[in-house]
């Protein structure tokens, strides 16, 4: 657990389309992939030194447009954190 940081409110597992590639003090990066055509989209955290900040980047390794399932993925992460 980062420290500074609360676990998340849900203690729900991570979706069968997640996959933690690496999981440091600060730094967290999980791959997701969709459940149709397999694309990966990445997804890394950082966490303040204060514990008082995340910084999010979430991206998709193919195409322009996912019509917004990396902000719903997001938006669904943070909530977690509330």
């Amino acid at each position: 657990m980062v420290r500074g940081w609360r676990a998340p409110s849900s203690p729900a597992p991570p979706p069968p389309t997640a996959c933690r590639r690496c999981e440091e003090e600060a730094y967290w990066h999980v791959e997701f992939r969709s459940r149709v055509f397999r694309f990966v989209d990445d997804v890394e955290f950082l966490f303040g030194p204060a514990g008082r900040q995340i910084h999010v980047r979430s991206a998709s390794r193919v195409g322009y447009s996912d019509f917004g399932a990396n902000r719903r993925r997001i938006e669904e992460i943070r909530a977690l954190f509330r």
